[in-house]
């Protein structure tokens, strides 16, 4: 409870989350949580998932952004180690309840460690639209607007040299492990029974 709300900055907003999450709940509504891995919480989130069973449906997270991670946010190797073990350990016991694939939490390690190499299709695969209608090949980079689906039709703007204009400058990006994009390319890259399930928590 002190690293999320000391982490969002407001207190007692950990305490109107699992208030949310039991009014959710008692609408039958599928509840998944997602937290963002980094140096500060990183001692916490395997307890916190065991804790969270028969809470919540499913448990989702990803490394703090942006790749390579921040030097004062980022963990320590043997923290990271002991983590991806256990999250692979929870994934095998509850496939369902932990919602990214083995694939993407291996890469946990690698992601920390700065070796991860770059799986992306922002632009191509997927894409993300603001509120306002802004259309863009990456939302993490802002600069890759293709235009505006409330001023032109999405198909005209797929087809467009904006679109291509956007690619050049996502080309410039190191990656991340963000669970709307690279999670994504990685289940398209390795389809399998497992990505399937995977996915199917997200929906």
């Amino acid at each position: 409870e002190k690293t999320h709300d000391s982490t969002r900055g407001v207190a007692g907003t950990y305490e109107k989350v699992f208030k949310t999450i039991q009014y959710l709940r008692e609408s039958n509504v599928k509840v998944g949580i997602d937290l963002t891995i980094y140096s500060a919480n990183i001692d916490e989130i395997a307890q916190l998932f065991q804790s969270l069973k028969g809470v919540v449906d499913f448990v989702s997270f990803q490394p703090v952004m942006p790749y390579p991670p921040p030097l004062e946010l980022k963990p320590k190797p043997e923290k990271v180690d002991r983590l991806v073990k256990s999250l692979l350990e929870l994934k095998e016991a509850t496939p369902q309840f932990i919602a990214p694939t083995r694939w993407y939490i291996e890469t946990i390690e690698r992601y920390f460690q700065c070796r991860m190499y770059k799986i992306c299709d922002a632009g191509t695969l997927y894409a993300m639209v603001d509120p306002d209608g802004t259309l863009l090949a990456c939302n993490a980079v802002r600069e890759s607007v293709i235009g505006n689906i409330v001023e032109t039709p999405l198909k005209d703007l797929w087809a467009s040299g904006k679109r291509v204009d956007a690619l050049k400058v996502v080309e410039n990006c190191k990656g991340c492990l963000s669970q709307c994009t690279t999670l994504i390319s990685m289940s398209y890259r390795k389809p399998s029974l497992e990505t399937v399930k995977s996915l199917v928590n997200y929906s």
